[in-house]
């Protein structure tokens, strides 16, 4: 098979990150080709199946490296296009161990498939390098890419000793996979010490910056990587370079540093109406540790609690291990609402230490699903058990709390952190350093100049370069939020999932008010798209009563009891809507301005319409439904009206005969009665009871003919 399988072509596509010629070659071989695809969907061990596999391709010349070849295509594949990264490890480790169990082809092809597979190994490094990019993390990313280059290069060499005749084209083909891999991931090495280098000496580093862009840009261009994916990717991280130098402090470019900073998580979720809010304070093991307070919500006295009011759960501390070995202690808290707006909420500050820009791209970063493998760990005793990112532990919070308070259906939950979650930026102290020297304090409008492309733009999905941030535009216009609320110092602004609070001039009270102004409407989301969820559920049970088999079940009065019971909800809904606005919700009215502006900001307000759009939707099809029901109705009314009077007749003809009968029987005793001797006509008594039974026979049938014989038979008529 080795002889037979076009290598050439096969590289050619890979480096496109195509299969069509390596598949071909397959074709003939399908179940070999159907144990990599099983073991990529599965995500378990396949190491049994593996196993069966290479035995069975040992024993065809060549298939075990046709094998080899398509196991480590199909991984890159499913790389380039998902997250998958636990099935494609443990696709790559079921396959080394089948590999290692199997009856093996013997000499060169044994030798060559070790070798592959060998390659193949150095992924689930790679893919660790693609986290600590999503991490932004120097450290880690140079750990990994140079462990990539290491066993790159040392499989490189095995390469260049085999030696087979025949086998040229399939060498070649290896050598350039494995050497593409070892010169990328040795270029990803230096840009990582390069970056980590500006971090910690910024202007120092900007020379091996430059040398770093120039391999990078010679790499791109060699005839090795100029038509391979890998260029591409080469070239972020040069673009990314590029800006970074840019940002660079100097003249033209102020330093900003961040002396007082927190971050604060907010990871909304809102209960089925049917879960009362004061409830949910009863769970009291979540994750696996148990609160530590439950106590009333404290909110300053810009509030109505008759409307915003609730309890907060203190949970234990959480630690947040970076992939660079850093810890960073979390607080954590249950939010319950009485409005409905809960969340988890989740703190860090830097207690003092000084923060930077990478520092805050990573604390961003931190909180969306594309953030790489960190460890999250309880802290004081709270529990055994860690995940790897922010938003695994508060999906494990709020899952605990629905199985714990939910005994219907907890699975009805809705919670979708990867969307709807929001982290506050508050940064309390700055200093602003400028090329002569001088230090000052950051203002709003400072920081917007020298770090809005960072703090003005939401946190995106998954990074390409580290501290890409730095490519990002600057918002054409700032909008700030705290108009009348605030000072000419102040900055409130807000993007699609963060929100920067900059009160530089403030004492720390008037954070909190603020505070609880963006975390209120950082919570609202769930809540908004619950309501529109139920009337969505309702449209559609609507639309299924339309359905031809289903109409004739469906009666006017159900129609108006479903009518009046959408009405009450929708009531329910605008009532709380207008609760959201009302100025009773938060008094004076420049916070209730506050809260409007961080509102709209947030794109509450396309929730709102799309909830009215949804109630026109049920109202009108209540109005179809009622007008098919009428017309059903009507149609059987006249279907009955025309049988009822069919019916009406029957009896009119019956009724005429058996009077007929009646009279003729009469004549004919009376007949009978005056012609016949007198000694043989029957008594007058005799005669008086055989006409009344007569009689009594022809009413009795024509009763049982009204009971029996009406439309819809002895049960018809309407229920």
């Amino acid at each position: 098979m080795v002889g037979e399988t076009d290598w050439a072509a096969i590289g050619g596509e890979f480096s496109r990150r195509e299969l069509t010629a390596l598949t071909t070659t397959l074709e003939s071989n399908g179940a070999l080709r159907e144990v990599v695809d099983h073991a990529l969907a599965k995500a378990g061990n396949s190491s049994a199946e593996f196993e069966q596999a290479w035995t069975a391709a040992g024993r065809q010349p060549g298939a075990t490296l046709v094998l080899a070849a398509y196991l480590y295509a199909r991984c890159q594949a499913a790389w380039e296009r998902t997250g998958n990264y636990e099935g494609i490890r443990a696709t790559i480790e079921s396959a080394r161990t089948g590999w290692d169990l199997c009856d093996r082809p013997l000499g060169w092809e044994d030798q060559a498939t070790d070798l592959f597979l060998k390659h193949a190994a150095s992924l689930p490094d790679c893919m660790n390098a693609e986290g600590a990019i999503n991490c932004s993390c120097p450290v880690a990313l140079e750990v990994h890419a140079a462990a990539v280059s290491e066993a790159n290069a040392e499989v490189l060499r095995a390469i260049r000793g085999l030696d087979q005749p025949g086998a040229e084209s399939f060498v070649k083909f290896l050598s350039e996979i494995v050497e593409k891999h070892f010169v990328t991931y040795d270029a990803i090495a230096a840009v990582a010490h390069g970056v980590l280098g500006w971090i910690l000496e910024g202007p120092a580093a900007v020379d091996e910056l430059e040398a770093c862009m120039t391999r990078l840009e010679k790499a791109e261009s060699s005839p090795l990587l100029a038509d391979d994916v890998y260029a591409s990717e080469l070239r972020a991280h040069r673009y990314a370079l590029q800006s970074l130098t840019e940002h660079t402090p100097g003249p033209g470019v102020p330093e900003l540093t961040i002396s007082e900073a927190r971050l604060v998580y907010c990871y909304p979720f809102a209960t089925p109406a049917r879960i009362s809010w004061e409830d949910l304070a009863k769970a009291h093991a979540l994750a696996g540790a148990r609160d530590q307070l439950d106590e009333k919500l404290h909110l300053s006295d810009i509030w109505n609690s008759d409307i915003y009011q609730g309890r907060v759960l203190t949970l234990p501390p959480i630690n947040v291990r970076t992939t660079a070995g850093i810890d960073l202690r979390h607080t954590v808290e249950l939010r319950l609402s009485k409005f409905g707006n809960h969340y988890i909420r989740i703190e860090y500050g830097n207690d003092g230490d000084e923060l930077g820009l990478h520092e805050i791209y990573q604390g961003l970063r931190r909180a969306s699903h594309s953030m790489g493998d960190e460890q999250v760990a309880w802290l004081d005793g709270g529990g055994t058990e860690s995940w790897q990112r922010l938003h695994e532990f508060a999906d494990e919070v709020h899952k605990d709390l629905a199985e714990q308070v939910d005994s219907v259906d907890p699975g009805e939950w809705h919670a979708d952190f990867g969307n709807d979650f929001n982290v506050v930026l508050e940064i309390r102290k700055a200093q602003i350093g400028g090329a002569d020297g001088h230090v000052r304090e950051a203002t709003g409008q400072d920081i917007v100049d020298t770090a809005g492309q960072l703090l003005l733009n939401p946190v995106t999905g998954y990074a390409t370069a580290l501290e890409e941030w730095t490519r990002r535009p600057m918002p054409e216009t700032v909008r700030n939020l705290i108009g009348d609320a605030g000072y000419d110092t102040d900055l409130v602004a807000r993007t699609d999932n963060t929100t920067l609070v900059v009160l530089p001039g403030s004492p720390s009270w008037v954070y909190l008010g603020q505070e609880e102004k963006v975390e209120f409407v950082a919570s609202l989301p769930p809540l908004l798209k619950r309501w529109r969820r139920e009337l969505r559920a309702t449209k559609d049970a609507l639309a299924a009563s339309l359905t031809p088999g289903r109409m004739e079940e469906t009666r006017r009065g159900q129609v108006e009891a479903d009518r009046l019971k959408l009405a009450g909800h929708v009531a329910d809904v605008r009532y709380c809507l207008d609760q959201l606005h009302s100025n009773a919700l938060c008094r004076p009215a420049v916070h209730r301005r506050l809260v409007d502006r961080l509102y709209e900001a947030a794109g509450l307000l396309r929730y709102e319409d799309e909830l009215e759009a949804e109630i026109r939707e049920v109202e009108a099809l209540y109005e179809l439904v009622a007008a098919h029901v009428s017309v059903v109705e009507d149609q059987k009314a006249r279907a009955e009206e025309v049988a009822t009077s069919k019916y009406q007749r029957s009896i009119q003809v019956i009724l005429g005969l058996l009077a007929a009968l009646s009279l003729v029987g009469l004549f004919d005793a009376i007949n009978q009665f005056v012609k016949a001797p007198v000694a043989e006509r029957v008594s007058v008594g005799w005669a008086s009871v055989e006409l009344g039974f007569v009689l009594l026979a022809a009413v009795a049938i024509a009763v049982a003919f009204a009971l029996l014989g009406r439309p819809g038979g002895r049960h018809g008529g309407d229920s």
